[in-house]
């Protein structure tokens, strides 16, 4: 059996075997293998195209680079879940939240002390502080957009049924290998399942009209918007640590809360928080300083 340019080989020109001779005692399938090595990687597939319809293509969308100034858009998308009317308004909620968590009972607290001048008197809470006496249950990471925001705030609540000294209390967030920290009074104290803010500087926490008490880091841009850490401690001792992540829809003058009707111990699962609703500033900020979170709702 003859093969020759034009005869027994499907190759381009570039593969013919010319003048090559396969004698019969080589039967047919040696003769094909030959043939196959001789087309080498002229006849390679090609490489795969898209079809459309294709249901085994897919094509991973491009990742945009966070802008300091702006909120990462590949971040965690945070839910909008504003409370029933009824709700809102003052109704009792359907668990019991981190405002609530003490109020069962309450064994470390003091001997009622009078106060200055009037004849109500406060109880305090007995000893030092401990883990979970307060936590962090609504901050807001952008006032408005640009650099030198000096108007964003941490919301502390306390979870104990008696008056609780803060002086010497520290709330801090990491910037780069240093902190930016606002660090208590020695005559801070919150009341029985009170709260506590922090802001950026106290002239925006008056501008904001925000209640008392109310402290300063004195810093600007302390909450990054591509996710950061927000620490609460006594001394050594941590009271409350979150971890936030970056949240793709998160709008400048907007809070995230934890609503006032989730239970307290599924706060580190970010679905449950909500983005807030309430207007307060002359309605140029959405959240709920200083006041239990119930314009959202737990799911």
């Amino acid at each position: 059996m003859e093969t020759s340019g034009s005869k027994g080989c499907a190759c381009r020109p570039s593969c013919y075997l010319r003048g090559v001779r396969f004698p019969l005692s080589f039967g047919l399938p040696l003769a094909a293998i030959a043939l196959l090595f001789a087309c080498s990687d002229a006849t390679k597939a090609p490489k795969k195209v898209y079809v459309p319809g294709d249901d085994f293509y897919t094509e991973e969308d491009p990742i945009e680079p966070s802008d300091p100034d702006t909120v990462n858009p590949n971040g965690f998308p945070a839910g909008e879940r504003p409370a029933p009317p009824e709700e809102d308004a003052g109704i009792a909620p359907v668990e019991a939240g981190p405002s609530d968590a003490g109020a069962a009972s309450d064994a470390r607290v003091d001997a009622q002390v009078p106060s200055d001048g009037g004849g109500t008197t406060t109880t305090y809470c007995t000893g030092p502080l401990v883990a979970s006496d307060l936590l962090i249950t609504e901050f807001l990471i952008s006032s408005r957009s640009g650099s030198a925001d000096d108007g964003e705030w941490v919301e502390l609540s306390s979870t104990r049924t008696c008056t609780l000294k803060l002086g010497g209390l520290v709330v801090e967030s990491p910037r780069g290998t240093l902190f930016d920290r606002a660090t208590l009074p020695a005559t801070a104290e919150v009341a029985p399942l009170g709260k506590v803010l922090v802001v950026g500087s106290t002239t925006k926490a008056g501008t904001f009209g925000f209640p008392e008490p109310s402290y300063a880091f004195a810093a600007t841009d302390i909450l990054k918007n591509d996710g950061d850490r927000i620490s609460v401690r006594s001394g050594t001792l941590v009271i409350d640590q979150l971890d936030y992540p970056a949240f793709s829809n998160v709008t400048p003058a907007r809070s995230v809360a934890f609503p006032k009707n989730c239970p307290a111990n599924v706060r580190n699962d970010w679905a449950r928080w909500s983005l807030t609703f309430t207007t307060y500033a002359a309605g140029a900020q959405r959240g709920t300083p200083g006041r239990d979170n119930t314009d959202v709702t737990c799911y």
